[in-house]
């Protein structure tokens, strides 16, 4: 497995429509090394951290299953 690029970004505000919402999906690759502690990336920001928790408990299992063949 290869890293192919480390992202980071703020919490914005955007218009889809007539709504207006926050989020930390506005990522840009860094080339300078990056803090990586118990929390996540230093410099980065998660704006919705319900989603995010949801979002790595489903990468998760997808990566188990990948990496064991469907065993897991």
């Amino acid at each position: 497995m290869q890293l192919a690029s480390v992202n980071l970004g703020q919490v914005k505000t955007i218009a889809h429509g007539k709504k207006r919402f926050s989020t930390g999906i506005c990522k840009r690759p860094v080339t300078a090394p990056v803090f990586l502690g118990e929390m996540g990336a230093r410099d980065d920001a998660i704006a919705d951290l319900e989603h995010m928790a949801v979002w790595i408990r489903r990468s998760t299992r997808t990566a188990l299953t990948t990496m064991t063949g469907g065993a897991y």
